[in-house]
C-alpha cells in the first residue's frame, strides 16, 4: 500500500498539556464570517477558521441530536482554545462543542501530556457524550477511570498507543483511557451506538494488543486491523480484535447500525484476507506496485458480539484503500476511498486512466481517482460504483450518508478538472502541491454528492484557497445540511474575507440547499 499525500498529515505538529474547560463566544476563537455565495443554488451557510498563534490539524466533526456541532482536531497553539500550562511544545488534542449556528461555544477541552498527542476523529451520542480517540506518545495521557491505566510501551521513551476519551455534556471527562499493546497502535475511526457504547478501529503492530471474544485472537501480520467496542462506562471491552491476514493491514473507517452491527473500511496486501463465500469480491487482486505492495480496499461486517458476519475485498489490481464507510437505514453500506483504476472493483487491469503520475524515487504511477461503492447488507452485491477523476490525484476521506440514501463524500483532489456540479467554488483555488510527477499541481478539498442509488452527481464543489486544503470529514444534521471539517494552510482561503494565515488551521463550515 502507498501512503497518499496529507494522511495525518499533521502528526508531526502534535501537542502536549492538561485539560481545560472554557465556555463563551465563538468570537473568542479566530473565525471568519459567511462566504459570498459564489454561484446560485448551495450556499455557504457558515465557514470558519479555528486556531491559535501556532498550528492547527486534523479537523473532525461530528453532529449531535440537537444539532450542536463537535469539532476536534491537533493544536500546537499553547493557550487555545483554553489557558493551559504546557509541558512541551508540542501536539494536544483538542474538542470544541458548539451551537448548531457555530455562534456560541459551550465548552473547550484539551487533552495532552508531556510528549505529543493527536486527534483521529470524534463521535456524538444521544445523550449528547462525546468520544475521542487517536494515538498519543505521552506516558502522562490523562487517564480518569480508565480501563487500561498505563501505555504499554516497554520504554517510556517509546510510548506510540491509542487513547479513548468520553466527554460528558458539560464538557468534564467521564473515562479516559490508554488503548494498546506494546506498540505502536493507530486507532483512525471511533463510533458510539444508541446505547453509549464505542466502537474503535485502527492498526496495530503490537503482538499483545488487547483481546477479548476475539474473532482473530492473535497478530497475524506486521500490521494488522483492529476493532474494540467499549461498554458505556468505560469498564469492560464486549469484545475487541485483530483483523488482518499475512501481510499489512489497516482499518480506516468505521460505521454502526441501529443493531450495533459494526462494518469497517480499509487497505489490505493480505491475499488471505478473511472474506465470505457470497462476497462482492472474494479473493485479492492487487499486486506489486513497483517498489510497493498495491492493497485492496475491503469491507467486513461484524455483529454486536463481534462474531464476523460477512467480509469483501474492493479492488483492482491497482492499489486502492477504503477511508470512510457509513451505512443507511435498510442496513446498506457505503465505502469510499481511492483507487488507481478507471472502475473499481475489477479483477483484471481497466483501460489507461489518462492521468498525470504521481510518486517519486520509482514509485511512479498514474495518479488515484476516488471512489464510492454501495453494498446491500451482507456484503454479497454491488448496488452502484462510482469514479470521480481529474487529471491528478482525487481522494475521499469522509463519508456520511444523509436521510435519502445520498452520499455525502469529501477529500482532496489535486485536479484542475475535477467533475463539478452546482458548484460553491467552480475553478481550484490553486496551490503548489507534491504528488503530480514533474509538475505544479492544485491542491484543495472537494465535496460531493451522489444519488441514492448512484444514478447522478448532484453537487460537486472545489472548496480551497491557493495554498494546501483538505477536507478531512462530512457529516449530516438530519435538517438538510452537510457540515465539513479539514484544514487548510491557504491565506485566501474562502471564508468570507482575507486572512493572515502563515500556519494551518482547522476550517468548519455547513453547505446548505443541496439538491
Amino acid at each position: 500500500m502507498r501512503t497518499i499525500a496529507l494522511r495525518l498529515a499533521a502528526i508531526l505538529t502534535i501537542s502536549c498539556a492538561g485539560i481545560g474547560v472554557s465556555p463563551g463566544p465563538a468570537s473568542s476563537f479566530q473565525e471568519s464570517g459567511q462566504q459570498p455565495h459564489l454561484v446560485a443554488g448551495p450556499t455557504l451557510g457558515f465557514l470558519r477558521l479555528f486556531g491559535g498563534t501556532k498550528a492547527e490539524t486534523n479537523g473532525r466533526v461530528a453532529v449531535g441530536g440537537s444539532g450542536n456541532i463537535f469539532l476536534t482536531g491537533s493544536t500546537t497553539s499553547p493557550n487555545w482554545p483554553t489557558p493551559t500550562k504546557a509541558s512541551c511544545a508540542c501536539s494536544r488534542a483538542f474538542l470544541i462543542k458548539l451551537s448548531a449556528d457555530a455562534t456560541r461555544i459551550y465548552y473547550a477541552v484539551v487533552l495532552g501530556g508531556s510528549r505529543p498527542t493527536y486527534v483521529a476523529n470524534v463521535a456524538v451520542d444521544p445523550a449528547g457524550n462525546a468520544y475521542l480517540t487517536g494515538l498519543t506518545a505521552s506516558p502522562d495521557f490523562p487517564t480518569v477511570r480508565p480501563l487500561q491505566a498505563h501505555c504499554r510501551a516497554p520504554n517510556p521513551k517509546s510510548c506510540s498507543t491509542g487513547f479513548v476519551t468520553k466527554i460528558d455534556p458539560k464538557g468534564n471527562i467521564a473515562y479516559s483511557t490508554f488503548l494498546g499493546g506494546k506498540g505502536p497502535d493507530y486507532p483512525s475511526a471511533i463510533v458510539v451506538d444508541a446505547a453509549g457504547e464505542a466502537y474503535v478501529a485502527g492498526e496495530t503492530k503490537s503482538p499483545n494488543f488487547p483481546t477479548v471474544h476475539a474473532v482473530q485472537p492473535h497478530l497475524r501480520g506486521p500490521s494488522d486491523g483492529f476493532v474494540a467496542k467499549i461498554d458505556a462506562a468505560g469498564k469492560h471491552f464486549l469484545y475487541s480484535t485483530y483483523l488482518g491476514g499475512s501481510k499489512d493491514d489497516s482499518i480506516n473507517g468505521l460505521a454502526v447500525d441501529r443493531l450495533g452491527q459494526a462494518y469497517l473500511t480499509g487497505t489490505t496486501d493480505s491475499k488471505d484476507f478473511r472474506t465470505s463465500p457470497r462476497a462482492v469480491q472474494s479473493n485479492f487482486v492487487g499486486g506489486n506496485c513497483n517498489f510497493f505492495a498495491c492493497g485492496d480496499a475491503f469491507v467486513v461486517k461484524l455483529g454486536t458480539v463481534g462474531r464476523f458476519l460477512a467480509g469483501t475485498f474492493i479492488g483492482t489490481p491497482a492499489d486502492e484503500a477504503g477511508n470512510g464507510v457509513a451505512v443507511d437505514t435498510r442496513g446498506n453500506v457505503y465505502a469510499a476511498g481511492y483507487t488507481g483504476s478507471a472502475r473499481i472493483p475489477a479483477t483484471r487491469a481497466t483501460p489507461p486512466t489518462g492521468k498525470a503520475l504521481c510518486g517519486s524515487e520509482g514509485d511512479v504511477l498514474p495518479c488515484e481517482s476516488a471512489f464510492v461503492v454501495e453494498l446491500t447488507p451482507r456484503l454479497d452485491r454491488l448496488i452502484y460504483s462510482r469514479v470521480l477523476a481529474g487529471n491528478g490525484l482525487d481522494t475521499v476521506d469522509g463519508i456520511a450518508v444523509d436521510t435519502h440514501g445520498a452520499a455525502v463524500i469529501g477529500g482532496y483532489t489535486e485536479s484542475d478538472n475535477f467533475p463539478v456540479v452546482n458548484p460553491i467554488q467552480p475553478a481550484t483555488g490553486g496551490g503548489d502541491c507534491s504528488e503530480a510527477k514533474g509538475n505544479v499541481v492544485p491542491c484543495d478539498g472537494f465535496v460531493a454528492v451522489i444519488a441514492p442509488g448512484g444514478g447522478a452527481i448532484t453537487f460537486s464543489t472545489y472548496l480551497g484557497g491557493n495554498k494546501e486544503d483538505l477536507v478531512a470529514a462530512v457529516a449530516t444534521d438530519g435538517r438538510g445540511n452537510t457540515l465539513v471539517a479539514g484544514t487548510t494552510w491557504s491565506p485566501n482561503f474562502p471564508s468570507g474575507g482575507a486572512t493572515t494565515l502563515s500556519l494551518p488551521k482547522v476550517f468548519l463550515a455547513r453547505i446548505t440547499g443541496i439538491p
